[in-house]
């Protein structure tokens, strides 16, 4: 038979004891880190940094303040503004993609087509007469005879 851990009264305070020295180790472990461990550092004076190091750390500047902080701008849109321009974006974009999909692009009657490439021949301008094969292998032909081929690898 187990009996449930509610009914000893030894059990509660063991749980309780074990989180208390568990938080007391913790805190002893990190009480070393609260030291300033850089506060007796020294600068090797053969640094070539070491004057301009010096000068920095040694230096007694005013640091801003918190009263320093710009207040915060008034002419920014709230927001609910922001989510109502961003849902404006998305519908949009699917008004776009619904326009631009794929079915939705045709030419309206029979000679759109046509005219559509006549146009595009005129703009191109006039079609040239492919070259004619023989002048093509003499040439390359005459290419072949002047190229030089590479040196064989040194081995």
């Amino acid at each position: 038979m187990k009996a449930p851990a509610r009914l000893f009264a030894n059990v509660r305070h063991t749980r309780m004891a074990a989180r208390i020295f568990a938080f007391a180790g913790a805190y002893a472990l990190t009480a070393a880190c609260g030291g300033n461990l850089l506060s007796d550092t020294t600068i090797d004076p053969k640094s070539p940094i070491a004057a301009e190091a010096a000068k920095v750390a040694n230096a007694r500047t005013a640091f801003p303040k918190f009263s320093d902080i710009p207040a915060a701008p008034t002419d920014v849109r709230a927001p609910r503004a922001f989510g109502l321009a961003a849902a404006d974006t998305v519908r949009s974009r699917d008004d776009i993609v619904r326009a631009t999909e794929p079915s939705t692009w045709t030419l309206q009657g029979g000679d759109s087509t046509n005219a559509f490439a006549t146009q595009a021949r005129t703009a191109a301008g006039p079609q040239i007469a492919p070259a004619d094969p023989a002048v093509t292998e003499a040439f390359a032909r005459e290419l072949r005879k002047r190229a030089t081929p590479p040196p064989p690898p040194k081995r």
